[in-house]
């Protein structure tokens, strides 16, 4: 095309910039485009490779999350039943507390009473005692037969 267009500017009168040239030198900047291109879609061609092998990773990676959403699921669930008990512990554990401490003083009550009845019989032991002794022991030494 560039010699056509310097055929015809050769009939053409006066020095002007020769269009041919141009188009020499544009043909000359576009060489290195095929090659390029053929590049551009090599790197286009691993590029999509590369996705479809990442599609199947992030199939993978979707299915493990979905899997991790079932688990902590159940894992909130299963908190969430743990803070009931830890909570109903509490309740127990207060409810046991204010028993023992009124156990704790009906034991004391209970002590005191035992240990007062223990006290009265040991006096009433010691009177009925020496009740018998200041009045049948005696006679009754004196009845027995001398060793």
């Amino acid at each position: 095309m560039a010699g056509f267009i310097e055929g015809v500017e050769w009939f053409i009168p006066g020095d002007s910039q020769s269009l041919a040239e141009d188009l020499r030198a544009l043909a000359d900047g576009l060489e290195p485009v095929p090659e390029q291109l053929r590049s551009l879609g090599q790197q286009l061609s691993d590029t999509a490779d590369v996705l479809t092998a990442s599609d199947a990773s992030l199939a993978d990676v979707e299915a493990r999350l979905a899997t991790l959403g079932e688990q902590i699921d159940d894992a909130t669930s299963t908190l969430a039943e743990v803070d009931a008990l830890a909570r109903d512990l509490e309740a127990r554990s207060q409810a046991a507390l204010d028993r023992s401490g009124i156990d704790f003083w009906l034991l004391r009550i209970l002590v005191v009473v035992l240990g007062l009845g223990v006290s009265a019989a040991c006096i009433a032991a010691h009177r009925a005692l020496g009740g018998l002794a200041a009045t049948g022991f005696r006679a009754s030494e004196e009845d027995a037969p001398h060793r």
